[in-house]
């Protein structure tokens, strides 16, 4: 790893320190509506927070676990890629000037690093480094240039 990603690493720290204090608050914001719910319920009828409720508790336990979703999404060669590459430090996607990458892709944070490809079909999952997942599922250069005519040549690999 390079110097930037280890800042980047050591920073992480505080920030699950933060994230842990905002779940707690949103636990206690869901515990008062709770709490209003059950009062209001005995006199006049519920306000309705259920769903908020839900929502807020479902939020922290996210924050707990560091969950969070960053959508990335774009017209071809526009760098999807390379901004991921960029936000992470390090090269793990592939990317180029031509189109290299036609699969929805999804990153967890995990102590080592590793691709878990999922099949929409009946086939079992499979995990593979990164350097395999860039050999298996860059787009060649002529597959990118049918693709930005518009006529796709690329075999379905069933993902």
């Amino acid at each position: 790893m390079n110097s930037n990603t280890n800042t980047w690493l050591n920073d992480l720290d505080r920030v699950a320190s933060f994230r842990h204090e905002v779940a707690q608050r949103l636990d206690f914001i869901a515990s008062t509506l709770t709490q209003a719910e059950a009062d209001e319920s005995k006199t006049s009828g519920k306000f309705g927070f259920e769903s908020e409720i839900k929502r807020l508790l479902s939020e922290a336990e996210n924050l707990r676990q560091g969950v969070f979703r960053l959508l990335v999404l774009g017209d071809m060669k526009r760098g999807k890629s390379t901004f991921l590459n960029a936000l992470l430090g390090e090269n793990l996607l592939p990317s180029d000037v031509s189109p290299c990458t036609a699969l929805l892709t999804i990153l967890k944070y995990r102590n080592t690093q590793k691709v878990t490809i999922h099949y929409h079909n009946s086939k079992p999952s499979e995990e593979i480094d990164f350097q395999q997942f860039k050999q298996r599922y860059t787009i060649n250069p002529e597959e990118a240039k049918a693709l930005e005519k518009g006529h796709p040549k690329i075999n379905d690999t069933n993902h």
